[in-house]
């Protein structure tokens, strides 16, 4: 079948033009002005912005965490990506403490296989280091996985430093790249333990012991053990000014860093955790933490300096009742936001259409 989208303006990276496309298959076979090919059906786009297929790099499907399981599976979570106009999301396998790679690969392919209505992709977990998963690496190129994550903070997930050193080293053989989640486990841990002593375990303690300050230090050090390995890394989820400047400090030393933010970072601001109902704080549980008003600007601005690469979702959905277990408990509230669907729609409005980005940046 051949498809004409005839009248409309085609927006690009490089900015925006009237043009037609034709479509066969799955492929673009044209973009130009007034295409006389013939075609099964025209659609008529006039006076309609006419996007490529967004790519979301970041989302947590089907996801066992908090002793339960994320809301979206692959089914439900690419049929509202497409709702959204993206068309590939990637998301990441993730094995159990003391499990192969192996092991993550082939349940995250039984998990979305045959389920995903988008293209997917995985990024592989890093959640523990030795000889069999450092031989495993190479298995995972050869099984198309080349990009990596590993954590800072998270005691199911994290590896230390000594292990993040040596498995950049592999990946810097291989050619392949890292996005890390960075937060000082061990100040959290300590802030943590203080805030259940003064019994403080309502929603507003979560921000208040995972501050920006820990992420940006956390940064700081992947970032100094990625410049002994000489390699780049992406900074999954950044959110605020003070993580941004360890950005800014590693490339002014010569360095290859790529950010990612989230759109929770760009459109919130930490009030939303003092809210006194409960369920409206809760729902805006998530890691790291929804930051303030200043933090916000700041990222606008990188995104428009081209410092921040990506806008990704983090989309890591819960119901309110999934969200209701950290009832006097913050610790135990399932962290996560959605997002996979209104990305597109929340970066358009809260962001082109108030200027603060172009279209060709958004796309």
């Amino acid at each position: 079948m051949k498809y004409l989208f005839r009248g409309g303006t085609v927006v690009s990276g490089r900015g925006t033009r009237r043009a037609d496309i034709l479509v066969e298959g799955e492929k673009i076979v044209e973009v130009g002005r007034n295409i006389t090919r013939k075609a099964d059906q025209i659609i008529d786009v006039t006076g309609m912005l006419l996007m490529p297929g967004f790519i979301d790099a970041h989302t947590h499907f089907d996801l066992d965490v908090c002793n339960t399981t994320t809301a979206d599976d692959f089914t439900t979570g690419s049929r509202a990506a497409l709702k959204g106009g993206t068309t590939t999301v990637i998301d990441f396998a993730c094995p159990n403490k003391g499990e192969t790679l192996h092991d993550g690969l082939r349940l995250w392919h039984k998990k979305a296989d045959g389920k995903c209505a988008c293209d997917y992709g995985f990024h592989m977990t890093i959640d523990d280091w030795n000889e069999t998963i450092e031989r495993e690496i190479d298995d995972m190129y050869a099984a198309g996985i080349s990009s990596f994550k590993m954590y800072m903070t998270y005691p199911a997930m994290m590896i230390g430093d000594n292990a993040m050193y040596h498995a950049l080293k592999k990946l810097k053989e291989k050619g392949g790249i890292c996005g890390v989640h960075c937060e000082n486990s061990g100040v959290i841990d300590a802030l943590i333990e203080e805030k259940k002593a003064a019994g403080e375990m309502g929603v507003s303690s979560h921000p208040r012991t995972r501050p920006d300050f820990l992420e940006a230090e956390a940064v700081s050090r992947l970032l100094r053990i990625a410049e002994a390995v000489d390699i780049p890394v992406v900074i999954v989820h950044l959110t605020n000014a003070a993580a941004l400047r360890e950005v800014e400090a590693a490339r002014k030393r010569g360095q290859k860093v790529y950010a990612e933010t989230c759109p929770q970072y760009l459109l919130l601001d930490d009030s939303v955790y003092d809210n006194p109902d409960y369920s409206l704080a809760a729902r805006y549980v998530c890691a790291p933490p929804i930051r303030k008003a200043e933090d916000q600007k700041a990222l606008w601005m990188a995104l428009r300096r081209g410092e921040i690469q990506t806008i990704s979702t983090d989309h890591c959905s819960f119901t309110l009742a999934q969200k209701d277990a950290g009832r006097g408990d913050f610790t135990k509230i399932p962290g996560g936001l959605p997002g996979v669907e209104t990305r597109g729609e929340l970066i358009y409005t809260a962001g082109v259409t108030t200027r603060k980005i172009s279209l060709a940046t958004m796309c």
